[in-house]
């Protein structure tokens, strides 16, 4: 993460102008549904539709295939959270998938401990790759895992329960 690190760290003390202005000054390189979800808060804060506090319950990774025998074959990632106040669903679809990495500890970082699974999803950050050709979206959760997709795009829809 570049501009949440100090949170994986344990230290509170973090800028939230700086990633925000992160997003303005290179807003021309995201695609623009990647960029409206990254520049609204309500995907970090205490709403309904945040990310922060969610629980993943599916994390898929598909091969989608194209031409005569299937040879052209892509990645694609997609993720459903129950959302932080357990009143909706969120989906995410990641298109043209570059990269992707899982690291879950052994022991549990932050509490609660026990049988929380990732646990709830402390933090998210939208950026892009250094050359800017590629969007990264990196989730960090209560446990101490961290997801990170490199991708062309992805979307967000919302699901009401």
């Amino acid at each position: 993460m570049k501009f949440f690190e100090s949170l994986i760290k344990g230290e509170y003390d973090f800028d939230f102008t700086s990633y925000q202005r992160y997003l303005q000054v290179h807003c021309d390189h995201f695609p623009p549904d990647v960029y409206a979800f990254a520049v609204d808060n309500r995907n970090y804060d205490m709403s309904h539709q945040s990310l922060h506090d969610a629980w993943l319950e599916r994390f898929c990774i598909s091969e989608p295939a194209s031409g005569e025998r299937s040879e052209m074959r892509a990645i694609q990632i997609e993720a459903s959270f129950l959302g932080p106040y357990h009143d909706l669903k969120i989906h995410l679809v990641y298109s043209g998938v570059i990269e992707y990495s899982i690291v879950t500890p052994q022991e549990f970082v932050h509490p609660p401990f026990g049988t929380i699974g990732h646990g709830d999803l402390l933090i998210h950050e939208v950026s892009l790759t250094d050359d800017n050709q590629a969007v990264v979206h990196e989730w960090y959760f209560s446990r101490g895992s961290v997801f990170r997709i490199v991708c062309e795009t992805f979307t967000r829809t919302l699901e009401m329960l």
